[in-house]
């Protein structure tokens, strides 16, 4: 596990030093640098901390400069919609279901505020593929749950 975290560091370091992209990328490094340790030891404390940073991250990544805040709000609910999500597809428990009230909240108030942003439906409808990535991440995740054995 720690060598895979100095990998995404490692990684990381090397994006922000050769292109534009850096400070950006940190919150969204880091989230996912919780979700591959929640993978590993299956502790639900590190997935609400991956969850919440990944979402918030790409919410960061998303926004335009000069934006109105909408990507990285919503981007936060999307982050408690996967905790959600992936909680759920873990199966061996009933899955808490709190963070579908943060979620609701987030995403309601950064869709009220990107339907202020005249833009928004040129935007919205230029990050599809970010719905392939997620039934992706949905399958694999899926997948892994099948070929463990029962504990």
């Amino acid at each position: 596990m720690p060598g895979v975290l100095l990998i995404l560091v490692g990684v990381l370091l090397l994006v922000a030093t050769q292109t534009q992209i850096g400070g950006q990328l940190v919150l969204a490094a880091v989230g996912v640098c919780f979700l591959i340790a929640y993978v590993a030891r299956r502790r639900y404390g590190v997935l609400v901390a991956g969850g919440i940073l990944t979402g918030l991250g790409t919410g960061v990544l998303l926004e335009p400069s000069g934006g109105h805040g909408s990507a990285v709000i919503i981007g936060l609910g999307l982050g408690f919609v996967a905790i959600f999500a992936i909680d759920s597809l873990r199966g061996l428990h009933r899955a808490h279901w709190w963070p579908l009230i943060p979620a609701t909240a987030f995403i309601l108030i950064g869709l009220d505020v990107a339907i202020g942003n005249p833009n928004f439906l040129e935007r919205a409808a230029s990050f599809w593929p970010l719905l392939v990535v997620a039934v992706g991440l949905l399958l694999v995740l899926r997948s892994s749950r099948g070929s463990r054995p029962p504990a």
